[in-house]
């Protein structure tokens, strides 16, 4: 985490780095998201509300869901269940069994076909494609008109369904019955003002009790209420990740970690943000999420050294070989729509203290640190070394801002930049490796430079100058100066005035000449790099 620290006589960076990860429950403001529910969460809450029943042993998320099971899973999902019991149709399929009545059903009002006129493959597994355009007649939409099966997936991401965690023709899971049904409930069918689940609820499917414990309780209750702390941990915390990052790949190997920090996923399929700050000297980054699973930061979509952001995509397969389909991810909001005042929750592992928060209040919405270009969100949640990059997350349980410095002479005066910062990138792209990222960067420092309009100086003594330094380097460097003669003159940084500009005061004290040598830090920019002032006080 960058921390603002007192400063000192010979170098200047306002804001120094240290590293930092990584939250939220129950009454949902509307509209309601399915962004952040886990399978074991839609599988409660389709169970509390009657909606799926188990299989004699349980739910068993993990087995592989048949047809059969697919179908009766929609028509209860429809509220149709008990209507399917009653109309006694006769099914055309002869490999019914145990469901004919509800494969009768479900084919003669059109939400299934058969894998021939005669044969409904009832026990036969159901791929993604499937299911999906099952789900999607049940919202109402016609197949042929307003979507095709081919680009069934595609359509389905593009109203919200799903969130690219499926290709299409993968066999399903119990689970990812469970996500994608909890998530049509979320959804208004074609053509309609009110959500599925507010239709059920209106219909009488679902009790207004049992949606009260669960967070599609907007249905009966569409207030836009705030949620507690507790509620925003329970809903967004396995979102948030924990970032270790490592200088080279024999650190990877012994487990050396260079530091530590924050990030959080807004994708399903593993798109997270974290600090620029947190990357830029690592080769190699694992995130580690809230149940304990490792994945590699694989690419950079997109960074910004200067607004010290980077939008990275992590690996689908975990460190054990172990493939996920979909991650949990967090709502993204605006910070233009903050107020000073505002409720806000910081969701990190600070000190490596993973799944934590901490709540205060936004104190300025726009404060000008070092840069008008680059205002940072102020806010007064605690945060420690080990925070940047964590989620800042509205009331609404929105992330508006991304963690990334405090000042380490305040009380709670922390930093965070607007997460509208990342507006306009290209959440779908592929990225760039890490390792070519960090090569890229690493040549763009080994050849920064520092340059300032003059650099001969004649003053009085007593007078003092101002001389603005500059710089090409690829971020806000470290800058510090070397005073050859200090009986001569002496020196004091001032403020910044963009982000690769600080101003440096040299003040006339004794007859004579003195060099003021100016360079980047060991561990910032180019060492070999020196601009040198010559300063001659006159009486």
């Amino acid at each position: 985490m960058k921390i603002a620290l007192p400063l000192k006589n010979h170098a200047k960076k306002l804001l120094s780095v240290l590293l930092l990860a990584a939250l939220l429950v129950s009454l949902m403001v509307a509209p309601v998201s399915a962004a952040n529910v886990s399978a074991a969460e839609a599988i409660s809450t389709l169970e509390t509300l009657g909606l799926v029943e188990g299989d004699g042993d349980g739910f068993s998320p993990e087995r592989s869901a048949t047809r059969a099971e697919a179908v009766v899973m929609l028509l209860r999902l429809l509220g149709l269940e008990s209507a399917a019991e009653s109309a006694a149709l006769k099914s055309p399929f002869t490999d019914g069994g145990w469901a004919d009545r509800y494969l009768a059903y479900a084919y003669q009002n059109g939400l299934v076909r058969g894998a021939s006129a005669t044969w409904f493959n009832s026990s036969g597994s159901i791929t993604a494609s499937e299911y999906l355009t099952m789900a999607l007649r049940a919202l109402d939409y016609t197949e042929g008109t307003d979507f095709t099966f081919t680009g069934c997936v595609a359509f389905a991401e593009e109203i919200g369904l799903t969130h690219a965690e499926y290709s299409g023709s993968e066999t399903l899971l119990r689970e990812d019955l469970a996500l994608i049904s909890y998530t049509a409930l979320t959804l208004k069918p074609k053509g309609s003002s009110r959500r599925l689940i507010e239709q059920l609820y209106l219909d009488g499917v679902v009790t207004a009790d049992a949606l009260a414990s669960t967070r599609l309780a907007s249905a009966v209750n569409t207030a836009k209420t705030a949620y507690t702390s507790s509620e925003i941990y329970e809903l967004c915390s396995s979102a948030t990740l924990y970032i270790e990052g490592y200088e080279s790949a024999d650190d990877l190997e012994a487990g050396k970690r260079s530091g530590r920090a924050s990030a959080f996923l807004i994708s399903a399929d593993g798109v997270a943000i974290m600090t620029w700050h947190e990357l830029e000297d690592c080769r190699y980054a694992r995130a580690t999420t809230t149940d304990g699973k490792t994945y590699d930061v694989a690419n950079v979509l997109y960074y910004d050294p200067l607004r010290d952001v980077a939008v990275v995509r992590l690996s689908m397969t975990d460190t054990e070989g172990e493939t996920v389909r979909r991650f949990p991810w967090l709502e993204v909001g605006s910070a233009e729509a903050l107020s000073n005042g505002d409720e806000i929750h910081i969701l990190a592992s600070p000190l490596g203290l993973i799944d934590s928060i901490s709540s205060g209040l936004v104190s300025n919405r726009s404060r000008v640190v070092d840069d008008p270009a680059y205002p940072c969100i102020q806010i007064t949640a605690p945060a420690s070394s080990g925070s940047s990059g964590g989620a800042v997350v509205n009331a609404y349980g929105e992330v508006v801002g991304i963690l990334f410095a405090s000042y380490a002479n305040g009380q709670n005066v922390n930093l965070a930049v607007p997460i509208d910062c990342i507006d306009g990138v290209d959440l779908q792209a592929e990225g760039t490796p890490l390792t070519e990222i960090y090569d890229e960067n690493m040549a763009a420092k080994a050849t920064a430079t520092l340059q300032a309009e003059e650099t001969d100086f004649t003053i009085h003594i007593g007078d003092e100058i101002a001389v603005l330094v500059e710089s090409n380097y690829p971020g806000q460097p470290v800058v510090q100066y070397a005073v050859e003669d200090r009986e001569v003159v002496s020196c004091l940084w001032g403020s910044y005035e963009t982000k690769q500009s600080v101003w440096l005061y040299i003040t006339g004290l004794n007859i004579g000449e003195s060099d003021v040598e100016i360079c980047f830090s060991e561990d910032s920019g180019n060492t070999e790099t020196v601009l040198t002032l010559h300063v001659r006080v006159l009486p």
